[in-house]
């Protein structure tokens, strides 16, 4: 059985982040709220940004067009499951992430949000 995949629109916040397989506290998330609708994002911080995000299957390509990380590109790979989503980022942009695990990869962001 095929499973489809589901879009990742709607308003989200974090309830877990890691970095180079280590876990942020809550008052660290580098992603406070993320906003995504179609094929615009939005993440609503102290520092926000904003741009184009492309999804290909369970692949996200990630373009900033406004903000802290103005002119980059991340590709990512994310899953939607219980009403979480969970995004693993390559910050470096130059592959996708084969796997939700970021231990021993320093350019990988881990980020599971509930919808709200």
């Amino acid at each position: 059985m095929i499973k489809k995949l589901l879009k990742p629109d709607g308003e989200w916040l974090p309830v877990h982040q890691e970095i180079n397989g280590k876990t942020l506290l809550p008052k660290d998330f580098i992603i406070p709220r993320l906003m995504i609708n179609g094929s615009t994002y939005t993440v609503l911080s102290e520092k926000p940004d904003e741009g184009i995000i492309r999804v290909k299957g369970r692949n996200l390509d990630i373009y900033s067009t406004d903000g802290t990380n103005n002119g980059r590109h991340l590709t990512a790979i994310y899953q939607i499951e219980n009403s979480k989503l969970t995004i693993c980022y390559n910050l470096k942009g130059d592959v996708y992430p084969q796997a939700f695990y970021t231990a021993h990869h320093p350019a990988y962001f881990l980020s599971v949000f509930k919808k709200i």
